[in-house]
């Protein structure tokens, strides 16, 4: 990438100079002499490594798994949610969601009687077992590793899913 006095230069865009004159847009067309006679350096482009956010941070820590409660140095209390309690939270939430839609099928039952039909109490059965089944297996991870793996769908040879991430697997 292009750069004058450490900033950026984009290619087919005019830039100010240290004196204030605008500089054309079609800088880029310019021989290299003139380039360094104006200033503009070439620098290779950083390298960016990329990370899972939702399990390491930037510096590519794996986040912890189990809350944190500490002290700082200044002996103010510390606090960092751990990725099992915030996942267990959201998939609860995916599960009251999931029970939500036949909310109806029983407050219709406490109007007027009217019996829950049986697809629905299994249904809803379903989805409180494989909430309770995926809070297991979070609970059970000891690793950063055996928590991503969580993540990880089922792929045949042509890497097509075959079956669900163990945290996404709820009833149809």
């Amino acid at each position: 990438m292009w750069t004058y006095r450490y900033n950026k230069v984009e290619v087919g865009k005019p830039w100010v100079d240290v004196k204030g004159f605008t500089q054309s847009a079609n800088w880029d067309e310019w021989s290299c002499e003139m380039k360094a006679f104006a200033g503009l350096r070439w620098e290779e482009d950083p390298v960016t490594e990329e990370f899972d956010s939702r399990f390491y941070d930037s510096n590519h820590a794996p986040l912890p798994l189990d809350d944190i409660r500490e002290f700082d140095e200044k002996g103010e209390k510390f606090f960092q949610e751990g990725l099992k309690i915030f996942y267990i939270r959201r998939v609860k939430y995916n599960a009251y969601n999931r029970l939500r839609e036949t909310d109806p099928y029983y407050i219709r039952f406490m109007e007027t009687g009217k019996e829950v039909p049986q697809v629905v109490k299994d249904f809803r059965a379903g989805v409180r077992d494989c909430c309770a089944i995926i809070e297991d297996k979070i609970n059970a991870t000891q690793t950063i590793e055996e928590f991503i793996e969580l993540f990880q769908p089922t792929l045949d040879e042509n890497g097509n899913r075959i079956e669900h991430a163990p945290i996404n697997q709820w009833p149809p």
